[in-house]
């Protein structure tokens, strides 16, 4: 089974396992960031978008996701403030020019990517 099946017929769920367990350390993580203004991030693997309540205002950032029904719940919980764009796309073959993120941030995703060394 593929992950991109996969993780569209775990996406209404999602949240319900992964969100409780990992909410500290999220937080925790983000909140070492520093200045983060003016600065492009890159989120591959957002999935439905847990990161988001807890990114700091002030950048642009960028959620890649291999599902649109990940993405679908990452939209949702989008806060209005932040300035966000979720894009549907391949860690592994990203589409974006060298040098255009100043940050990758990556919660989770290399534990089940295929290749994370490629990654």
């Amino acid at each position: 089974m593929s992950l991109r099946f996969s993780y569209t017929l775990i996406a209404p769920i999602y949240d319900l396992f992964v969100s409780q367990l990992t909410r500290a350390l999220r937080q925790q993580s983000l909140q070492s960031l520093g200045d983060i203004e003016h600065k492009h991030i890159l989120l591959p693997g957002i999935g439905t978008g847990l990161d988001l309540p807890y990114l700091p205002i002030g950048a642009h950032y960028t959620g890649l996701d291999l599902t649109p029904a990940m993405l679908k719940r990452a939209e949702q919980q989008k806060p209005e403030k932040l300035d966000i764009k979720l894009v549907e796309g391949n860690l592994l073959k990203l589409d974006f020019e060298d040098n255009q993120f100043d940050i990758v941030i990556m919660h989770l995703i290399l534990a089940v990517v295929p290749d994370p060394v490629s990654a």
